[in-house]
């Protein structure tokens, strides 16, 4: 019997669903994450804060992407298809190699549709998992009756298309919900658990780059009223980027994130609609003390604090993805009048990631990215180049005429610089 999901608003069944991610985590894990404030923002996501990182007022933001920024998430699939492989071609001994990476990448790519209008593709990974399994078996049925494993193949992604445009017939497993583009299973199918447990077992353990955790803990002393607020954004299916995002910081709890922030949208238009909405009013701060307030800038400089608030401060999106960043700066460019955030984007390449050769339109300075694929001992490390950018930020605002000469947090970024030894042309 075919099942939609009931007509209830979209966003409050999300929550509910993170609610109860959240829940499941086992008290220890619980306790190192810490309490974690949900608000939804509207249909284009969640901004979630942490209760014992709870953000400096007026101090800086680094927002990192999670997906080939801080974790290897691409090479996680060679893993995954090495297990699937072995998986496999035990239970249907007539499938090879060849045909399990052509499987695998069939129904990879049959898994990412657009949930909504100019947001990009989305990842669905139980829809990966549940079109694996039946393509699996059904090659495996195919080539059982004769016919080669070419035929086959061509029979398994004739039946994808049929779907994915739309068109399904009525013996075919899946089609599409025209209300809200979910993909939904004819029938009951048993689950096929170890194909869950290979997918589970990568997606939520890929490795992470040491060095851009160590950016977080250098930046972000939590003991420090100095600090840089740190935070992530990242695009995806909610509740599948949050599992994620829960494993990194329970194999991590020093790290100091103060926010989560989880977009089913352009990232740049996820932000216009967290700024629009005064979402972030609802999120505490906390303040420096009237007799620490003395620091030359570092300080409370504003009434605000919030991240996108109208106090003037700086927020580093560091990010792989060329279209994302392209897309926040011009989302940055549309609400400058309501926000005195200077939003300044950071590119992030590494070698094998799916962004790696793709052009970009704002990266404009020797600073506007971290190329990893060639970096030399004696490089400025990653919390060396944020610093260098927003201290360039702030040098092109006042040369714009939209920041004061005599700012004093400008004074604080040069001194910063010196004692680094960086030296700027």
């Amino acid at each position: 019997m075919d099942t939609e999901t009931p007509n209830i608003d979209r966003s409050t069944i999300e929550k509910r669903k993170l609610e109860a991610i959240i829940n499941e985590l086992p008290p220890e894990a619980q306790e190192a994450i810490g309490p974690l404030q949900i608000e939804p923002v509207g249909n284009a996501g969640f901004i979630l804060q942490r209760g014992n990182h709870i953000p400096m007022a007026g101090n800086d933001w680094v927002l990192y992407d999670y997906d080939d920024t801080i974790a290897a998430t691409t090479e996680s699939k060679k893993p995954r298809l090495e297990q699937f492989i072995e998986y496999s071609t035990q239970e249907f001994p007539n499938i090879d190699q060849a045909t399990c990476e052509a499987l695998m990448k069939a129904t990879d790519k049959f898994s990412r549709w657009e949930e909504q209008a100019d947001a990009g593709k989305n990842y669905h990974p139980h829809a990966h998992v549940n079109t694996l399994d039946w393509a699996m078996r059904k090659t495996g049925e195919i080539i059982a009756t004769g016919k080669s494993t070419e035929e086959a193949l061509a029979e398994v992604q004739a039946v994808l298309d049929r779907i994915q445009a739309g068109t399904p017939s009525e013996d075919d497993p899946f089609y599409f919900s025209e209300k809200d583009k979910k993909l939904i299973q004819r029938g009951i199918r048993a689950r096929n658990e170890t194909l869950e447990q290979i997918f589970a077992n990568t997606l939520a353990h890929p490795d992470l780059y040491d060095d851009v955790l160590e950016s977080m803990r250098s930046m972000s002393n939590p003991d420090s009223i100095h600090r840089t607020n740190t935070g992530i954004i990242t695009y995806g299916e909610p509740h599948f980027q949050l599992r994620k995002l829960l494993t990194m910081l329970k194999e991590n709890p020093d790290l100091p994130l103060s926010q989560i922030m989880l977009t089913n949208v352009s990232k740049g238009d996820f932000i216009k609609q967290v700024i629009k909405m005064g979402i972030e009013k609802k999120l505490p701060v906390d303040y420096v003390p009237a007799h620490l307030d003395n620091d030359g800038g570092f300080g409370s400089l504003g009434s605000g604090g919030q991240l996108f608030s109208e106090s003037q401060h700086n927020v580093i999106i560091f990010d792989d993805d060329p279209k994302q960043l392209d897309n926040i700066a011009a989302s940055a460019q549309e609400v400058k009048d309501i926000s005195g955030a200077r939003v300044i984007t950071v590119r992030s390449i590494r070698t094998g990631t799916k962004a790696e050769h793709k052009p970009s339109q704002t990266v404009t300075s020797e600073y506007g990215s971290i190329d990893f694929r060639n970096r030399q001992e004696g490089d400025l490390s990653i919390s060396d180049i944020l610093l260098v950018n927003r201290y360039l930020a702030v040098k092109k605002g006042i040369e714009d005429g939209d920041i004061p000469p005599t700012y004093e947090y400008m004074q604080s970024l040069q001194q910063e610089l010196s004692k680094r030894n960086i030296q700027l042309t």
